[in-house]
């Protein structure tokens, strides 16, 4: 996979998702590919199924070091925005 190719990026982490439907790490990289092309309500939704299920499946810890990779991506600010709902 090529750097900067979001496309094969999004198929990847979907089918990850499909074969492993409660994978939060797939969900929060996701996330991290809609964030980074501009989509921001797909991004929202990806990152609210990976804290519900992790918190079902007690993997916050895991989920915590991929939010922390997005707050360097992002401004803290608006990470908290898509975070906050939860």
């Amino acid at each position: 996979m090529r750097r900067g190719d979001f496309k094969n990026a999004e198929r990847t982490l979907l089918r990850a998702i499909k074969i492993m439907p409660d994978s939060p790490i797939a969900m929060v990289n996701l996330a991290s590919i809609y964030r980074l092309q501009g989509q921001d309500a797909k991004s929202k939704e990806y990152i609210q199924r990976a804290l519900y299920v992790s918190g079902v499946n007690g993997d916050r810890e895991a989920l915590q070091s991929r939010l922390n990779a997005l707050y360097r991506l992002w401004d803290r600010h608006q990470a908290m925005i898509f975070i906050e709902p939860l």
